[in-house]
Order: structure tokens, then sequence, then C-alpha cells
């Protein structure tokens, strides 16, 4: 578990005690009183901090693999501070990486080749789709995507405010 204060910008990595798993549970890193440097010596800010992140601390690199609801929602308040939780910024770099398909319409055959059944893409869908177009994206990304529109979105809408990111 990785607990970053954004107060004074501090961390602490403990692990979970588990029963019988073979894995030593306790604290890796206590939080301090100073701000905690990446392995190749910069300060963590909160833009470091998304799901998909890989944080280098005290010669370990750890991914941060989930998050709980409470900080996702804090993250898309303050999006200005988590880029990877504005909506309409990542559906503003996604449209701009596809705009061939957009301005010729071809999105819409992707998607239903991406769809399971070609009127919803799922969260696997979508990364299909992403992947087609070689868009680069992170897991927090999708999960912001998915968080707005839901776990099965409407191809027309998800293409719709790809479109016109700025009706967003």
């Amino acid at each position: 578990v990785l607990e970053h204060e954004l107060t004074d910008n501090t961390l602490a990595i403990r692990e979970p005690f588990r029963r019988n798993s073979g894995i030593v549970g306790g604290n890796f890193l206590r939080r301090g009183q100073d701000p905690v440097r990446t392995n190749d010596g910069a300060y963590l800010e909160a833009k470091d901090f998304y799901i998909g992140a890989k944080i280098g601390v005290a010669g370990f690199v750890f991914v941060i693999t989930d998050s709980d609801d409470a900080t996702l929602k804090y993250m898309e308040r303050k999006e200005e501070s988590f880029p990877h939780s504005s909506y309409a910024l990542v559906m503003n770099n996604w449209g701009s990486s596809m705009q061939g398909a957009l301005d010729d319409d071809s999105i819409y055959k992707a998607c239903a080749e991406a769809s399971e059944d070609g009127a919803y893409l799922a969260m696997d869908g979508l990364k299909s789709l992403l992947a087609m177009y070689q868009v680069d994206f992170v897991e927090q990304s999708i999960i912001t995507v998915v968080r707005k529109l839901g776990s099965q979105i409407d191809i027309d809408t998800f293409v719709g405010q790809l479109k016109a990111p700025d009706m967003i």
C-alpha cells in the first residue's frame, strides 16, 4: 500500500500482513519529515501518482495497480494536478491521435471490430481500439473514461465526444 500525503509531499509504503502468504508484511518506507525523492533524485509530485505509474523509491520500483474510489474522485476533482483523471484532456488527446479515422468516419468500423456486440465498447475493447491506432495511454486514463461513460460505452457517444472534445 502506497500512501502519498499531498500536504507535505511525504510517502509511506507498507505491505499488508497476510497469514501464510510467505510475504513478510509491515512498513517498507515510513512517512518521514522530508519529501521523498525518486531513484533519480527528483521530488515526487501529485501528477506522478496514477494507476499504471512506476514509482522508483529507495532503490526499488513500485507499480501503482489500483486505487480506492475516494482517491479516484479526488483526482477527478483536482484534474489540473492529475491529468490522467481529466476526462476532457484524455478524450482530446485520444481524438487528436485518431484524427484521420474521425475525419473519414472509419473510427466507427474500428469501434465495431473492437466491440463484442458492435454497439458498445467494454474496457478490453477500448484498449484494443487504442492499440489499433497506436494511441499512448495509461491505465488511469482508461479508468477515467469508463467511470464517466460506464462499463459498456456506447460507440456513438464515444465517437461523438472524440470528435467534439470542446463540447465535453
